[in-house]
């Protein structure tokens, strides 16, 4: 169930912490143990010589969904399933906000402008390791122009003219969903 894969997504950064086999990426060389200074509940990595600890390294992404009145934009990527069409996403820059991420990865995928970003809700992401903050935001001027380098298509559709949408347990979705129980 949603448990489970909450689970298996949250495990993802713990193999990538601990490296290929043999590998002491940790502390002084010693192999790595679960838990910091022994601690069972702790999600954390430790080496039992230095009791250095090390955490999963998150990149921190921001997913939003831009509405224009009766619309919302959403953009199609060649490495999607036949159809589907989701919300724009992008990663969060050194050193940048996740609102300013929202308004910049709006700008370089869709060429508009968009209104304050407000949050939403976040989702665990294990491609790659990820953290996906979820914003909502209005159009607010400008024709979208589409990035080829980004996206295949991207268009405004309507409630009643949608295409294939994201599985429901993506944040993507929750953000269509929500749009369409408003």
């Amino acid at each position: 169930g949603a448990a489970d894969a909450a689970e298996a997504v949250g495990a993802v950064p713990f193999g990538q912490l601990e490296g290929a086999p043999g590998q002491r990426p940790l502390g002084v060389g010693e192999p790595i143990v679960q838990g910091a200074q022994g601690l069972d509940d702790e999600r954390a990595r430790s080496c039992p010589a230095c009791a250095y600890r090390a955490y999963p390294r998150h990149s921190p992404a921001v997913i939003m969904l831009v509405s224009r009145g009766d619309e919302i934009l959403l953009g199609r990527s060649a490495h999607f399933p036949p159809g589907m069409h989701s919300t724009l996403a992008g990663f969060v820059d050194s050193g940048e906000s996740a609102e300013d991420a929202v308004r910049r990865e709006v700008r370089e995928e869709a060429g508009i402008e968009i209104t304050e970003p407000r949050w939403f809700g976040s989702q665990s992401w294990p491609f790659p390791h990820s953290l996906m903050l979820g914003f909502t935001a209005e159009w607010a001027s400008g024709e979208i122009q589409l990035d080829p380098a980004e996206l295949e298509s991207l268009d405004w559709f309507t409630r009643d003219a949608l295409p294939v949408l994201p599985p429901p347990s993506s944040i993507a979705r929750r953000l269509i969903d929500a749009w369409l129980g408003a």
